[in-house]
């Protein structure tokens, strides 16, 4: 008759960084210093702020929307297009706030420093997962374009003032798009990898700097070097 063996109880072993995702919104989980403050409807209205929270959610995910698909239509059509999807009622807007939005839409999509990023091989809403400075790195960009000599890719801030300098950037965002840029170059060493952070409410396109992106990789065991 066969007997049990000798159980000794003992501590797991510890799991190393890569068992928790980074994910570059929150890159982990720490206080990276102040956000720039959201534009709030309660500028230009007397309502409560559960509903002026609301509002700017409605309103962020119409910018985002627009921003994804209009690049597919013919230029002359955009702003056409934009303002009647606006003006439906479930967007929940006045016709003056509808016209308004879509020229701001519209002028984001004009600029000239994004003009790769809204060409036909541009991709919208991209994923992105793997490995980069020891950490897992699960996320998403806003647009992407990936071209003979650089990979370009932004992220859409909107609803929020914009740094007076793209060196008052939040450290949240560097942290993010430097996560972002760090998975990009081990795709594509042999490329430049381009990060542009888009202010919609202006609208400004502010590329951020190697200089400024190098002082927050990620590091293994951390979101990114201080």
């Amino acid at each position: 008759v066969g007997q049990a063996p000798l159980w000794r109880a003992t501590p797991p072993v510890a799991e190393g960084p890569l068992a928790r995702p980074l994910a570059p919104s929150r890159p982990d989980d720490t206080m990276l210093g102040p956000l720039p403050p959201a534009r709030s409807p309660l500028d230009v209205a007397a309502i409560t702020p559960a509903k002026a929270r609301e509002a700017a959610f409605r309103k962020g995910n119409l910018v985002h929307s627009l921003l994804q698909f209009l690049p597919e239509h013919p230029v002359a059509e955009q702003e056409r297009l934009a303002t009647d999807w606006l003006t439906r009622p479930a967007a929940g807007l006045t016709a003056a706030e509808a016209a308004t939005l879509a020229a701001q839409i519209v002028a984001v999509l004009r600029m000239p420093a994004l003009v790769d990023l809204f060409a036909p091989q541009a991709r919208a809403e991209q994923r992105l997962a793997g490995i980069a400075g020891g950490q897992v790195i699960v996320g998403q960009v806003d647009r992407m374009c990936v071209l003979p000599d650089r990979v370009v890719v932004c992220d859409y801030k909107s609803g929020r003032h914009a740094p007076r300098t793209v060196e008052q950037t939040p450290v949240l965002y560097l942290r993010q798009m430097a996560a972002y840029r760090a998975l990009l170059q081990g795709l594509w060493p042999d490329r430049q990898v381009v990060c542009v952070l888009v202010w919609t409410e202006l609208p400004r396109a502010d590329q951020l700097p190697d200089s400024l992106l190098d002082r927050h990789v990620p590091t293994p065991g951390g979101g990114g070097a201080s």
